[in-house]
């Protein structure tokens, strides 16, 4: 990552290990590219997203859709992901987020554990 957004060699290298888009049928998979500030408020209302740099935030997720779950890849800019309580009652869910994380850091708090992990 870069000061300016995604590394191009990093977002190649990204594209390269989860394939194309648009490759299931009806139940295809689809790509979204966001920056600045327009892409942190375009972000899941049910969690907060905050960048210390809102104007340098950069992502690009990739979703594909099966019958009875969703799953993610996305690679961003620094930013804290949170599901506070707040953002718990204005939007309940039943979800399950399961993550794995390859390449950057991962710092967490949740339940009172910290957990703080280098992926490179």
């Amino acid at each position: 990552m870069t000061g300016s957004g995604l590394d191009p060699a990093v977002v190649d290298r990204w594209r390269r290990l989860n394939g194309p888009a648009h490759e299931l049928g009806s139940l295809r998979s689809r790509q979204v590219r966001t920056r600045g500030r327009h892409g942190i408020d375009a972000y899941a209302d049910l969690v907060e997203l905050e960048a210390d740099d809102p104007d340098e935030f950069e992502q690009l997720a990739l979703w594909r859709p099966f019958s009875k779950i969703i799953a993610f890849s996305i690679l961003q800019t620094a930013a804290r992901t949170r599901r506070t309580s707040a953002r718990i009652r204005e939007y309940p869910s039943n979800f399950l987020i399961v993550a794995c994380q390859t390449i950057g850091r991962t710092t967490g708090d949740a339940n009172g554990h910290r957990s703080d992990v280098d992926h490179r």
